[in-house]
């Protein structure tokens, strides 16, 4: 039988004979698979997808499969393109990305550049799920496969090797994000393929592994390729400086730049796609934030750590380690013995000390919030370890057993002591471990028994995933596997939305020009965020982890409801700012409080129809029915019920004044004035001005008219609140306080928080001295336990209610981990032709809620639909759009300023009767022309912001590595490095 290339590129770096190596494979493939059904046997019998998250919450859904089948249906119209059609076009604009985004960009994170993505160009959206769900085990096995490669690199033993893969693939890392972020499982993946290749290069034999697993890397995700940088330079310091005697200088440098320089081939190779995301991270809105800094986390997290260490819970901060028993013993055992593995103990109290501050967390996580996402390179480490000291373990002395001994009976006792490790799941993780001592202190000599050994030891480490696993998905225990989606309802939740809905109702009025559709503000956390990339309409929802920084800056200026900046629904059914992003449609659901539904509805909106989203779905039951009963046609009435039973009706409304993709001003407000303004005022000015970062001559700059008024109110507090100084003290959950006013007629109205925060109170505080004496000594004793474990709440949320509109706003403290420093919000109460006159603020927490002011804004609409006839006197017309254009006509009797309500983006160019014309930001997220009298034509052509530049760098890069990868060839009579000392030293 003929070797594979892989088969004999492995081999040759585990220096293994053919038939051992093939064993192993067999061995490691058969214990991953029992492995795999053991850990994810609760998903399988509970009939789960690896999908996270329900059919409008979580990521599973709405992020990784919506990107996974996306990715497919682009890089076959890519194909398509190519081989079909014959044109070499590379569509990356898409207006169905929220506003209108970059492919490359936003797909990137999730699918774009991970190899194992391409299946999804073969795989039709019907076995998406299936396929996707595959994909995790593949991740998994590779991981083990590449991590074995490693430890057989440095001779290590095959049945410590197989216990130490079995580990490392299950870690608490994997186990964790492993079905909830799949791509988190690749730098599992790829971290071993870059050690590898290191050390080819450090030896002088072939580099191309080491220019391959760069790539890879670098093109797969750009966030875990800086951690896989971080971590590879660091054990390129270790390798070099700690394991070689002669320390030269010379040499150190020769190889660090022969490292780099190689890196920097597989970095331009993956150019193409790093270069454009690389961009749009340095304008992304999550890198200007202001996170929380601090210098240690929090008691429960050191607390946390040994349960973090046992058991799958985790400590917080993505810190999830979940070593098996074997893991933590070869630990031990590797600091039992003084002046040896000496670059092992200081790699492991150095990744060990990363753990303990935030900062680390910080840096690791690319200067952003504290996360430990990086542990996935803390597993490897540990379980490196175990592969190193499996010798040790399987033969140690009268004094390492009795230290190992006395080892987990600390462990025993400080579980007993911490009541955060009081858990049947740390008993479980102690008596493995005990069970392990068993097995190891067992007489073993001979052979035979030295094999049962071994065997015994990958048995315990089976059961030890399988048991963590267990405390994680039960339903029984952690119930994780409750939060996935159901195996095989993937492309329904995807398709049967509100999308369908809005399509029925747009093709029922026969109306084919752009419009945008936004669902009710007050369902924002039950939106299907992101399915319009499968209806191919438009909205105002996003969900990505890149974003563009002038919308989130656009929200933020307009103290937009929703506190995410890179995950927005809608616009809070403010009227103004609807009608700027060109929103045609609004759906609302028929069950959600239907007598009053009227009340979010914006202004000028109204009943299009009443639209099913699942039609195909429920007549498929209605003939299921039928067959059932033996006739060709149900009777109405049961046909009915079986609609009201199983349908999704939505009422969708359409909007009278709904402005086109191009509207015109004519005149423009600067930046300082408008920055001056409130919110409210911003939203009214820009339906008669257009905000401009420069001005333009053509048009004249005017300081707009303004109508709104804030209207006095009545504060009255109820039980359980107090209004003091500026400030709301709450002292029960759920307390209220009512506002009494007078509201205007004809008239939208707000409620605007400004300066918003929020402190817990402490169990010891709010107390005065005198009231702490007369408590006993046992209550302040209980008082002070609470305290040392009492945590600042990260967030709370405020209820607004006016005449059957209920609103909730969400806010955070400087705790949360994707805290953006916002302290002002407006909640839009809704249009009302009698105008409000009384709204309840309900608190969700105990504790301070500071407000520096506190306003009641009512919004006229009498001159609303003049200024929209001013915006649609000149419109661009006949608007066509193609992949990455959009063309129109305009016919202008004056000098104006074409708006244009398509993100900003420095990769659009604009040309006007055929001349390249800047573009200018207007309205903050918008696009703009100043255009002269008379008829012209505009078109606008997208080009992803780095791409060109990406692609020669990329292709500059395969050349090179070709040249290197034929000029490579081994020279034995070439002086190398002096022999390396093996990493175990």
């Amino acid at each position: 039988m003929r070797e594979s290339p892989l088969s004999r590129a492995c081999r040759r770096s585990l220096r293994e004979p053919r038939g051992r190596y093939r064993r192993y494979v067999a061995l490691y493939t058969i214990g991953f698979i029992v492995a795999l059904c053991c850990v994810y046997f609760c998903f399988w019998n509970s009939g789960k997808s690896f999908l996270w998250g329900n059919e409008s919450m979580g990521d599973g859904l709405r992020q990784h499969y919506t990107a996974f089948v996306y990715f497919g249906r682009w890089g076959r119209e890519l194909l398509y393109n190519l081989f079909v059609a014959h044109q070499l076009t590379l569509p990356t604009w898409d207006f169905s990305i929220g506003y209108g985004g970059d492919i490359v960009t936003t797909l990137h994170y999730y699918a774009l550049g991970d190899p194992l993505n391409l299946i999804s160009l073969l795989t039709p959206m019907a076995a998406a799920e299936y396929v996707f769900s595959a994909l995790v085990p593949v991740r998994l096995y590779l991981a083990g496969l590449f991590f074995s490669c490693f430890c057989f690199r440095f001779d290590k033993g095959r049945a410590g090797t197989l216990c130490a893969a079995l580990s490392y693939v299950f870690c608490g890392f994997a186990l964790y994000a492993g079905v909830r972020h799949p791509f988190f499982l690749n730098p599992l993946i790829y971290f071993p393929l870059l050690l590898l290749g290191t050390e080819r290069v450090l030896h002088r034999e072939k580099p191309g592994l080491y220019i391959f697993a760069v790539f890879l890397s670098a093109v797969s995700n750009f966030y875990f390729f800086y951690q896989l940088v971080f971590f590879t330079v660091l054990y390129a310091v270790f390798r070099y400086v700690m394991l070689y005697r002669a320390r030269r200088v010379r040499q150190m440098a020769l190889a660090t730049l022969r490292l780099g320089g190689l890196a920097l081939i597989g970095v331009a190779m993956a150019a193409v796609i790093l270069l454009p995301v690389l961009a749009a991270f340095f304008g992304d809105s999550r890198l200007a934030s202001d996170y929380p800094s601090r210098l240690f986390y929090h008691y429960n997290y050191y607390e946390g750590l040994l349960r973090a260490y046992l058991t799958n819970s985790g400590c917080g901060d993505w810190t999830f380690l979940c070593f098996t028993p074997g893991v933590i013993l070869a630990v031990f055992l590797l600091f039992c013995r003084r002046g040896e593995r000496r670059a092992l103990k200081i790699a492991f109290l150095l990744l060990t000390a990363l753990l303990l501050f935030p900062v680390c967390g910080r840096v690791l996580n690319g200067v952003s919030y504290a996360t430990n996402r990086w542990c996935w390179a803390y597993a490897f480490l540990s379980c490196f370890i175990l592969a190193d000291q499996w010798p040790r373990l399987l033969a140690a002395t009268r004094r390492e057993r009795r230290g190992m001994v006395c080892f987990t009976a600390v462990l025993a006792v400080l579980a007993m002591v911490l009541p955060g490790c009081r858990t049947d799941n740390v008993f479980w993780a102690l008596f493995l471990l005990a069970m392990t001592l068993l097995v190891l202190f067992r007489d073993r000599d001979g052979g035979q028994a030295r094999m049962w050994t071994a065997g015994a030891m990958a048995v315990l480490t089976l059961v030890s995933v399988t048991v963590s696993a267990f405390f994680r998905f039960s339903p029984q225990e952690g119930n994780i596997v409750g939060n996935y989606l159901d195996l095989g309802r993937a492309e329904k939740a995807a398709v049967q939305t509100e999308d369908a809905a809005v399509k029925q109702a747009a093709e029922d009025s026969g109306d084919h020009s752009f419009s945008r559709y936004t669902v009710c503000s007050a369902l924002m956390d039950l939106t299907d965020v992101n399915s319009a990339m499968f209806s191919g309409l438009y909205s105002t929802q996003y969900y990505w982890s890149l974003s563009n920084g002038n919308i989130s800056q656009f929200l933020l200026e307009q103290e937009n409801r929703e506190y995410s900046t890179y995950r927005y629904s809608g616009l809070d059914d403010r009227t103004a700012l609807l009608e700027l992003a060109s929103v045609g449609y609004y759906a609302l659901p028929v069950t959600y409080q239907q007598e009053a539904a009227e009340q979010y509805l914006p202004y000028g909106y109204e009943l299009a129809g009443q639209y099913c989203a699942n039609e195909a779905d429920v007549n498929r039951r209605i003939a299921a029915a039928a067959k059932a009963q033996g006739v060709t046609q149900l009777s109405q009435e049961e046909a009915d019920r079986i609609r009201s039973s199983c349908g999704e009706y939505y009422n969708i409304y359409r909007n009278r004044y709904a402005l086109p993709l191009g509207y015109t001003y004519s005149s423009w407000l600067s930046r300082s004035e408008y920055d001056a303004l409130s919110a409210p005022e911003k939203q009214e000015a820009l339906l008669s001005s257009a905000v401009l970062e420069q001005g333009t001559e053509l048009v004249p700059q005017e300081t707009p008219q303004l109508d709104q008024q804030a209207v006095g109110y009545t504060l009255d507090c109820g039980s359980g609140v107090t209004w003091e100084d500026g400030a709301f003290y709450v002292t029960s959950k759920n307390a209220e306080v009512t506002l009494t006013f007078d509201g205007l007629a004809d008239s939208e109205t707000y409620v605007r928080l400004e300066g918003l925060t929020y402190a817990g109170f402490s169990p010891l505080g709010g107390y005065s001295e005198a009231e702490w004496a007369q408590l006993s000594r046992y209550s302040r004793l209980q008082k002070a336990y609470q305290a040392r474990y009492w945590e600042e709440r990260d967030g709370f949320d405020l209820s607004f209610q006016c005449d059957g509109v209920s609103k909730t706003l969400t806010s955070h403290t400087n705790q949360y981990t994707w805290y953006n420093n916002r302290e002002d919000f407006v909640v839009n109460l809704g249009y009302r032709r009698e105008g409000a006159a009384q709204v309840t603020i309900t608190f969700s927490e105990t504790g301070a809620y500071t407000c520096e002011d506190l306003r009641v804004i009512c919004q006229p609409m009498a001159g609303y639909e003049a200024q929209v006839s001013a915006l649609t006197r000149d419109t661009l017309e006949q608007v066509s759009i193609g992949e990455n254009r959009v063309t129109g006509t305009i016919d202008l009797e004056e000098n104006k300023l074409l708006c244009l309500s398509i993100p900003y983006s420095s990769g659009w160019t604009a040309y006007v009767d055929g001349q390249e014309t800047p573009l200018l930001r207007a309205n903050t997220m918008y696009m703009a022309l100043p255009l002269t009298v008379g008829t012209h034509t505009v078109e606008l052509r997208y080009a992803t912001r780095g791409l060109g530049a990406g692609a020669l760098l990329s292709a500059a890069g395969v050349l090179i590595f070709c040249g290197v990868l034929l000029g490579s060839r081994r020279d034995k009579g070439r002086k190398k490095y002096e022999k390396a000392e093996p990493l175990d030293s």
